[in-house]
């Protein structure tokens, strides 16, 4: 099988929302070229969005496939960003900590190294989160000022990228659009929020693109809510 027409097949499969046959035809890939990362990063992508047979069942499938990139040495923020959404996807399902720590470890690297605004996005949910499980009022007051600090650097960062003459011909825009919308809401900013969102969805994007955007901000609405319930004030 020609590498290319493997590739075309998995991109086709995303596009449809296929992730069973986005899974297959990335497998094959990474089978053809082991030594690009981007391909088994796309595989893994697949096969924790299959939810298949279980969720959980996915998600740790995924979380051996992505090991053999070495997230924890790797300067790469797609492994991270994939690393961190296994984890974080992991805590939702089961609440153990210890995977929201490390989804926190995962988005902070790939933050860190090259300001990936995808890292970012989800690196000040899970502060979020993990403010809501601290019993001590100092640590949680860290957690919700660090979400803000991140979401104020998100932005700068993705407001410029959008200012860019070159923006309309990058393929991430909906990406960027949601990005920006959910950093809005998560700041108190909802009427911005919502003119992001507008230029989202004008884009029609995938519907798998959707139905994460979807989750996100079914996500971020639930802890910004918690987090307006300051035990401290009650």
């Amino acid at each position: 099988m020609v590498l290319s027409a493997v590739l075309q097949r998995g991109r086709d499969a995303f596009d449809a929302s296929d992730m069973v046959a986005a899974a297959q035809a990335f497998e094959q890939a990474s089978e053809l070229k082991p030594e690009e990362s981007s391909f088994r990063q796309q595989f893994t992508l697949a096969v924790y969005k299959t939810q298949k047979p279980t969720p959980e069942v996915a998600l740790l499938r995924a979380l051996k496939i992505i090991d053999v990139l070495k997230p924890d040495d790797s300067n790469d923020p797609e492994t991270h960003g994939i690393t961190g959404a296994i984890h974080k996807n992991v805590w939702l399902l089961k609440r153990e900590r210890v995977h929201l720590d490390f989804a926190l470890r995962y988005y902070s690297r790939g933050f860190e190294i090259r300001r990936d605004y995808y890292n970012g996005e989800n690196l000040a949910s899970c502060f979020d989160m993990r403010s809501m499980e601290q019993e001590d009022p100092a640590e949680r007051q860290f957690d919700k000022m660090s979400a803000r600090k991140t979401r104020m650097a998100l932005v700068g960062i993705l407001q410029s990228i959008v200012s860019e003459p070159s923006f309309t011909e990058r393929s991430d825009q909906a990406w960027i659009y949601a990005t920006l919308t959910n950093t809005m809401y998560g700041l108190g900013r909802a009427a911005e929020g919502a003119l992001y969102e507008d230029e989202f969805r004008k884009l029609n994007p995938p519907n798998w693109h959707i139905a994460t955007f979807d989750k996100t901000k079914v996500t971020l609405s639930a802890l910004v809510e918690g987090n307006d319930r300051d035990p401290e004030m009650a």
